[in-house]
């Protein structure tokens, strides 16, 4: 007698009811859903790769503040700068 009635008939024509699986909103959630899936994984792709990118920076600028205090220490060496000049030099390097 349940499925002859009007709220039967309206309860048996959208599966679980009004909010259940069979819903005709299901399909905002579901994509609102994978929406925010990818974001999340592309988000951390992002920081991933930002991360990794960093410490190679700051691995190129420890090289390149080497160098520039070798090419420093070979001008004082050679004659080139004056101790005073060398001492400012290596400081700003710093």
């Amino acid at each position: 007698m349940y499925a002859l009635s009007s709220p039967g008939l309206l309860l048996a024509s959208h599966g679980h009811g009004r909010f259940g699986m069979d819903s005709d909103w299901m399909w905002l959630w579901g994509s609102l859903m994978m929406l925010g899936f990818v974001a999340l994984v592309g988000f951390a792709v992002w920081a991933i790769v930002r991360s990794i990118g960093g410490r190679e920076r700051e691995a190129g600028t420890v090289e390149a503040t080497t160098r520039a205090k070798e090419v420093l220490a070979e001008r004082y060496a050679r004659g080139e700068i004056g101790r005073d000049e060398y001492r400012e030099k290596l400081s700003d390097l710093q």
